[in-house]
């Protein structure tokens, strides 16, 4: 605990280190935010190329 609380008090009498902290937060969070949009993305394309797909199976059988 007391680390924790020294830690934190460095932090504070040290605006770079708390800027490079919060920075690091940012970047992740952005990481995690552009992982989810090529998730979103795949699931996508799946889903067009599931409806291509379909749409030809119709025209075939026609």
């Amino acid at each position: 605990v007391d680390e924790l609380k020294a830690e934190q008090l460095a932090k504070t009498q040290d605006p770079l280190a708390l800027m490079k902290e919060e920075a690091g937060i940012q970047l992740k969070a952005e990481e995690y935010d552009l992982m989810a949009a090529a998730a979103d993305l795949d699931e996508i394309k799946k889903v067009n190329a599931n409806c291509i797909l379909m749409a030809n199976l119709q025209q075939a059988s026609i």
